[in-house]
């Protein structure tokens, strides 16, 4: 198995404590069957690893908190019993990875405040890089290969800082095919409020109810704006089920960039800080449920037109 990770993956280590967003606050954590098998064992000499710990295979949460996270906003369980003993979810958030023949790709994602900051924040292009190999040769299928094509096209489009990113979408737009202005503005926003609502957040896509229209794109972030394309990119692109389905989720990603530069152009600050935070929040909102993500996806392929 050869196995790539992007280029700003070595820059990230969990902040901990520092941490607006707690990854360990507001959210439902499943237990995967080996960890959950750990914690019962760890019961009689652990009082924390109580019946109410867990419900069913999730932690249970108390006022929105993880039952192990500690007054300090620090894990019991790491401090107690090192990394290697969380469960699968704790131990590779915030990564997420897209699995190729004989190829795994990991990531980081946006609902990571920090991890969201080193991506928007980096200068060198976005490009993954090979970490381990087993020297055995890649044998793509068919599909694989039109999606690591359809991608690579992709890529190359968003990252020719010859053009401003304005023009760079506009380039994606004609390769997707769809036009998502057949949607109104205010459908596409009714379609982002029926969404499942997964965490606390101050800001909610109700307040973008007010707005009429799809505002300009924020001037003087172009590359922060490539960062976050090309994430997006790597991301959805890579679990296209059929060329149609590229297309489509080409213009899922045009989408949550459109709706992500709303936040940010009617947010009073226009700083790399806000501009990370309207990421973690759609990222938070969206990229961690798939049913969220499959909506969307519904709403955008009913514009295609069929023969």
């Amino acid at each position: 198995m050869k196995r790539f990770e992007f280029n700003y993956s070595d820059k990230f280590s969990c902040i901990n404590k520092d941490c607006k967003h707690n990854c360990c606050i507001g959210w439902d954590i499943k237990i995967d069957k080996k960890s959950l098998d750990k914690y019962n064992g760890l019961k009689t000499t652990d009082q924390r690893f109580n019946d109410n710990s867990f419900n069913q295979n999730f932690f249970s949460m108390k006022n929105g908190r993880c039952p192990f996270l500690d007054g300090d906003n620090l894990c019991h369980i790491i401090k107690n019993y090192g990394e290697k003993s969380l469960c699968t979810t704790c131990k590779t958030h915030p990564r997420f990875k897209s699995f190729f023949t004989n190829v795994t790709e990991t990531g980081l994602g946006l609902y990571c405040e920090y991890a969201c900051k080193i991506i928007l924040s980096q200068k060198e292009k976005m490009k993954l890089v090979l970490v381990k190999d087993d020297n055995k040769p890649s044998a793509f299928t068919k599909h694989e290969k039109t999606v690591l094509s359809f991608r690579k096209k992709v890529i190359n489009i968003l990252q020719n800082r010859k053009l401003p990113i304005k023009d760079r979408i506009s380039l994606l737009q004609s390769l997707a095919q769809i036009d998502l202005n057949k949607k109104s503005f205010s459908d596409w926003i009714n379609a982002f409020c029926d969404l499942e609502k997964l965490q606390i957040n101050e800001f909610s896509f109700e307040k973008l109810k007010i707005q009429s229209s799809f505002a300009p794109i924020v001037s003087g972030f172009d590359l922060e704006y490539e960062q976050l394309l090309c994430y997006l990119a790597f991301r959805h692109l890579s679990r296209a089920i059929d060329s149609l389905d590229l297309r489509v989720r080409l213009a899922f990603v045009i989408l949550s960039f459109y709706i992500i530069n709303q936040i940010f152009y009617y947010s009073l600050d226009k700083s790399l800080k806000t501009l990370v935070e309207a990421c973690r929040f759609y990222s938070s909102e969206i990229e961690t449920n798939d049913d969220n993500i499959y909506s969307l996806i519904d709403h955008i392929e009913g514009l295609v037109s069929f023969i």
